[in-house]
């Protein structure tokens, strides 16, 4: 399920007659999309370093000793509002989802293609600590929805508990 769109992207060059029209112009569409959210990403990326403000996608916290509780196997729309942060991939988009890289540019419209086609998305894969959720899986998809208006998206969802950071778990255990 997951190879289903990744086949749809047409590279700039394959635009000839063996290419449906309305492929073609979606494969556009797509295009002039990408190039407005990578744009604005940069922009927003450099207008925070002018006002000091940071608009980095937070990495998962790694100084705290997380424990594994739930595997929620099921479904659940997740608000993309609360998503603030990825396990892996903090660099390649910002707090809003928008690309900051350019290497995500083929990925990112495959997706946002088969997403303009109706064609069924994977769910993404969460990370849940208290309140906020973490990207594991999914993050060009999360992107291609809030290019695309989207306020929620299919996630399953890992929950994780924080417990205190490993040298206030040592100094715990040696105070008993």
């Amino acid at each position: 399920m997951f190879e289903m769109y990744r086949s749809v992207h047409i590279t700039a060059h394959e635009s000839d007659h063996t290419i449906p029209e309305a492929l073609y112009h979606t494969q556009a569409r797509v295009f002039k999309v990408y190039e407005r959210v990578l744009l604005r990403g940069w922009l927003r990326a450099l207008w925070a370093t002018v006002v000091r403000r940071s608009t980095e996608l937070r990495p998962l916290p790694a100084q705290y000793s997380i424990t594994p509780v739930v595997h929620m196997g099921q479904v659940h729309p997740i608000l993309i509002a609360q998503i603030v942060g990825s396990e892996d991939r903090a660099d390649d988009f910002d707090n809003a989802f928008l690309p900051l890289q350019d290497h995500t540019r083929n990925r990112w419209m495959s997706i946002a293609t088969a997403w303009v086609l109706g064609q069924a998305l994977p769910p993404v894969e969460l990370i849940q600590l208290g309140d906020e959720y973490y990207v594991r899986d999914g993050h060009h998809r999360i992107s291609v929805a809030r290019a695309f208006g989207q306020h929620t998206i299919d996630a399953v969802v890992l929950v994780w508990r924080l417990g205190p950071q490993p040298e206030q778990a040592t100094e715990l255990c040696a105070v008993v």
